[in-house]
């Protein structure tokens, strides 16, 4: 499970990498920005326990309104390789976005989450204990050059800080 779980998170952060949330009126515009071919690099670990690798991903991002769609494939050395989709929208309530992340081999995740100034800060919802809990935090952060950082933490079950699971910068291409 533990090995699923932080590829479940790393194809989480990587695909929301080309989303975010900003007020409604605003929206639109915001994720028609992060439509395109992404492509990025960095660590990821299998598990709370285990050393981080190197990671490479190739995604691509569309937007319509409201929703937005990313699709791509992330690999680890040459020996992993997984395609991932994730969807998100604005929740009905108008603060935040609500989703689903799909091709986990856990199941589907559940995503909620709000934007502060160039942050979107993620609760990471797993349908089967992850690392020994259901939950995980991502926060995403855009740069000024238009490239994101992606980083996914997750507490451990027996207390203690957080261990950063994912940390991958993407840039379009």
């Amino acid at each position: 499970m533990r090995s699923t779980a932080s590829w479940s998170g790393l194809a989480l952060a990587l695909g929301l990498a080309c989303l975010s949330s900003v007020p409604a009126r605003a929206q639109s515009g915001f994720l028609e920005r992060f439509a395109g071919k992404w492509e990025g690099s960095g660590e990821v670990r299998r598990n709370l326990d285990s050393g981080p690798m190197g990671i490479s991903c190739s995604l691509s991002g569309a937007s319509a309104g409201d929703s937005a769609t990313v699709s791509g494939r992330c690999r680890a050395l040459a020996i992993f390789s997984r395609q991932i989709t994730i969807e998100l929208r604005e929740n009905p309530n108008g603060k935040g976005y609500v989703g689903r992340y799909l091709g986990s081999r856990i199941g589907p995740a559940a995503l909620s989450g709000t934007r502060n100034g160039r942050d979107l800060n993620l609760t990471i919802r797993w349908p089967k204990p992850v690392n020994g809990d259901l939950t995980a935090q991502m926060t995403i952060r855009m740069d000024e050059s238009g490239g994101m950082r992606l980083v996914v933490a997750d507490q451990p079950s027996g207390g203690g800080a957080p261990v950063q699971t994912t940390d991958i910068s993407l840039a379009r291409q």
